[in-house]
């Protein structure tokens, strides 16, 4: 920590636009910070909070997206710049309290950008989700998305715990973790020696040299809260192991820059509005049956009316697999092609009375596939190798092109997956448009319409507002207890100073004085407090807004001043010891001296101001007298009472400037 902290430089040299590597290093300071704080010498707390601020601080201005990021300063800057530290984890506790709101759509603990950025995101969010337990007392370990994260992650896995299915852009892998967030779901949330199995498990299994090793940032970035959450007390899988399926076929497509550049651009025209989705899924005696629906993933012009992929596993070495292609009346497709391949091994090409096949060699056998259409013919297909450039995670592809004619309305096209543990001895296919029965060991297995998914509305979180608000009031009074504790502390500190200064060039310290006490003030009127809180919402955009202007003028700042209205702070709960008093905290006992703000000042440096400026024109103007008019008087009389009118008028212009600079008027 203490060669990180004096580091001058902390952006990344060949993206130094970029904050989010400074954020994920702020990540794992500022929690090392907050557990090891009571184990700091006075010299490392300073000065590493003095580091934590000013990385928070130049993440907020540069951009407030990293709410999560920003959040870990909420322990660690607000023993120090308190006000700061006040609004930005309000800031942060707004906006991701409501995210989780919104979590709670989400039915099956999935996230939509797949298993490698999801990772990145649960990284986050799950840190986020401690923190505030352990400063705040809120609770999330109960969320119903949380609850379900733990299958999503583990039915994502593919065979041998070393990949996971490539969903949206991603990699084979977990871009953060995810041992990390397995044993956070076990600790907090299972509590069943699940999430303890299923990491050790990857770990056991991770791959440490060669193709498909995760990035070393990414893998080691995650370990210290690994750590902090693993619970030594849970046994692996207390209960019972997950039975997983021995063999995994999956669909994927060899990319080709002519059919896929519009996927470079996926947020505008069709690719934006492409999607794809699951309408039967059932499970009957051990078999499994899931149907997906991605004619929206296929241009509009095409006048295709269905493009369905069937799956049947019929044994975890045994997959039949059956796409259903619907033609519209004004379509003139010929030929439709599915795309099957292997980054590890080549395929081979086999056949068997007249049905085409392909196989690949792995240790414990010979997997092997074989297709035909419904009228019972089999296409030869195409193999090919890729090799991909150096530096690629993985050394190249393999894949095999399977080509069918289509038919006017519907053609199918079966692919059967087979395991060395399982012997097949024939292989037929009958069209029906009406339904899908299976033959298997001459068991006749019927999937009907009872197999739909059904769609039915997620109940809207009632008084969601009220549920974000309540939240929201567990942290305020931990800032007034902070507020007792810290500020005579810290306040008078070189290091604090310093930080201080930089940080109050980007905002305006008397409006967010004013909203604090404000929101201190009612924190115990729950009908006032929802006003406040929309109140100081519209400031701190004003504020944002004029700090913006303020760094691109880069306009000098009295820091004298700024500095004055930040140590000057009014304590509502201490305004009863206006001359000072003990108080007792985590730092021992401290003396605290609080001052009380009000109009009156103001007013009163007004008004010095324009006496002061009143008598020194009058000083001058008898002064002149004096020189022109006076001295040429005879009347000695006369010429004394001047002297004594100047004299007297010299007494009260210094008093006058002594006052106005004491006020600073």
């Amino acid at each position: 920590m203490w060669s990180y902290s004096t580091v001058s430089e902390r952006l990344v040299k060949d993206a130094p636009w970029d904050e989010v590597p400074l954020a994920h290093s702020l990540v794992g300071f500022a929690t090392a910070y907050d557990f090891l704080y009571n184990y700091l010498s006075k010299t490392q707390q300073e000065k590493f909070l003095e580091v934590i601020a000013n990385a928070s601080g130049y993440i907020l201005r540069s951009y407030f997206g990293q709410a999560v990021a920003v959040f870990h300063v909420l322990q660690t800057s607000l023993q120090g710049i308190f006000k700061e530290a006040y609004l930005w984890t309000k800031q942060v506790l707004t906006i991701m309290e409501k995210s989780l709101v919104l979590l709670r759509e989400v039915t099956d603990g999935s996230l939509y950008e797949g298993v490698a950025y999801g990772s990145y995101t649960t990284r986050s969010l799950f840190q986020y989700m401690f923190l505030v337990q352990r400063h705040f007392d809120i609770n999330h370990f109960g969320h119903p998305w949380l609850k379900q994260h733990f299958a999503f992650m583990y039915r994502t896995i593919l065979p041998g715990f070393q990949r996971t299915v490539a969903i949206a852009d991603s990699n084979y892998n977990w871009f953060y973790g995810p041992e990390s967030q397995l044993v956070f779901l076990d600790k907090f949330v299972l509590r069943n020696g699940s999430g303890n199995w299923l990491a050790d498990q990857i770990r056991k299994n991770r791959v440490v040299r060669g193709p498909g090793t995760p990035s070393k940032g990414q893998r080691w970035c995650t370990l210290h809260t690994e750590f902090l959450w693993y619970d030594t007390s849970r046994g692996l899988w207390e209960e019972i192991v997950p039975r997983g399926t021995d063999l995994l076929f999956s669909l994927g497509g060899q990319v080709t820059e002519d059919c896929s550049s519009k996927w470079s651009k996926y947020k505008h025209d069709l690719a934006a509005s492409c999607q794809g989705r699951v309408v039967a899924a059932v499970e009957k005696d051990g078999v499994v049956f899931i149907r997906g629906e991605g004619v929206g993933a296929y241009n509009p012009q095409l006048s295709l009316k269905n493009i369905q992929r069937n799956l049947i596993l019929l044994h975890p070495q045994l997959l039949l697999l059956v796409d259903e292609v619907h033609l519209g009346e004004e379509s003139l497709l010929e030929t439709a092609t599915s795309f099957f391949h292997n980054v590890d091994l080549p395929f081979e090409e086999t056949a068997v009375d007249g049905v085409h096949g392909a196989f690949i060699r792995q240790r414990d056998g010979l997997y092997k596939m074989y297709w035909m259409d419904d009228t019972g013919y089999s296409e030869k297909a195409t193999f090919a190798s890729v090799t991909y450039p150096r530096g690629y995670p993985y050394n190249g592809t393999n894949y095999v092109n399977v080509t069918m004619h289509l038919r006017s309305p519907i053609t199918r096209a079966a692919y059967l997956f087979i395991g060395p543990s399982v012997d097949v001895q024939s292989f037929s296919i009958h069209g029906d448009p009406q339904q899908l029965d299976v033959i298997a060991d001459r068991q006749e297995i019927l999937f009907d319409r009872s197999s739909a998914i059904r769609s039915t509305p997620v109940p809207e979180v009632k008084d969601y507002a009220a549920v974000v608000e309540r939240n929201l009031q567990h942290f305020k009074p931990v800032f007034q207890l902070l507020e007792k504790q810290i500020l005579s502390r810290v306040r008078n500190t070189a290091s604090f100073r310093k930080t201080a200064e930089r940080l109050l060039r980007f905002s305006d310290k008397r409006q967010t004085e004013e909203a604090i006490d404000r929101i201190f003030a009612i924190s115990q009127q729950p009908a006032a407090a929802a006003a406040a809180a929309t109140q100081i919402e519209v400031n701190e955009k004003k504020i944002r807004q004029k700090a913006q202007i303020l760094a691109q003028k880069e306009q000098p700042v009295d820091e004298d001043e700024e500095m004055k209205d930040l140590l000057d702070f009014a304590d509502v709960t201490y305004e009863k010891h206006k001359n000072g008093g003990l108080m007792k905290g985590r730092f021992g006992q401290a003396r605290m001296v609080t001052t009380t703000h009000s109009k009156a000042p103001s007013l009163s440096a007004s008004y010095t101001r324009l006496f002061l400026i009143l008598n020194i024109v009058i000083f001058f103007v008898m002064l002149a007298m004096q020189l022109t008019y006076f001295q040429r008087a005879q009347s000695l009389h006369g010429q004394r009472c001047l002297y004594a009118v100047l004299l007297i008028d010299s007494c009260i212009l210094l008093w006058l400037y002594s006052s106005c600079s004491q006020s600073q008027c």
